[in-house]
Formats: C-alpha cells, sequence, structure tokens
C-alpha cells in the first residue's frame, strides 16, 4: 500500500503499573507500555476526530512504523510476546 506509520512516544498512555516497574528494572516506562502485559487497547484509523478517542499517530507515505520522540524518528521493533504453538 506504500504507506507506513508514525507513533508519536509523547501520545502514548503509560499506566503507572509501567512508571512504577521502569525504576525497578531499567527499562523505560514507554517501552514497557508499548510492549508488555496482558492489556490490550483498541488500535483504528480513521479521518476526522472521535470524541473519547486519542490520536496517538498518523499514516504516512513509505513503509515501516515509526517511533517519533522529541523530534526524531526511529524504527520501532517488534518486541512482544510471541505465543508459540508446542
Amino acid at each position: 500500500s506504500a504507506v507506513g506509520a508514525v507513533i508519536y512516544a509523547e501520545a502514548i498512555p503509560v499506566h503507572r503499573d509501567a512508571q512504577v516497574l521502569a525504576t525497578s528494572d531499567g527499562t523505560s516506562a514507554l517501552l514497557h507500555a508499548l510492549h508488555d502485559g496482558e492489556d490490550y487497547e483498541l488500535l483504528f484509523t480513521a479521518e476526522g476526530e472521535f470524541p473519547g478517542c486519542q490520536r496517538i499517530g498518523e499514516v504516512v507515505a513509505g513503509n515501516g512504523i515509526m517511533l517519533e520522540s522529541a523530534g526524531r524518528r526511529t524504527p520501532l521493533r517488534s518486541a512482544g510476546w510471541e505465543h508459540r504453538l508446542s
């Protein structure tokens, strides 16, 4: 489709538990929010504004998913849990 996405780090909701864990294990609270746990959020793309929804990024020309923080974009790698069938 020749499109990718930019996710704005400052817009990602970070639960207090992720902040507490970050102080004990040295991994940032943002990375915990992006990659940890059994919690799920609904993620969708749409045009316009939707009350009750939080915009965390945008679809852009190109490919891949970039994480933007402090004006700098870096590739967002997949680091979540992978369920494997045995």
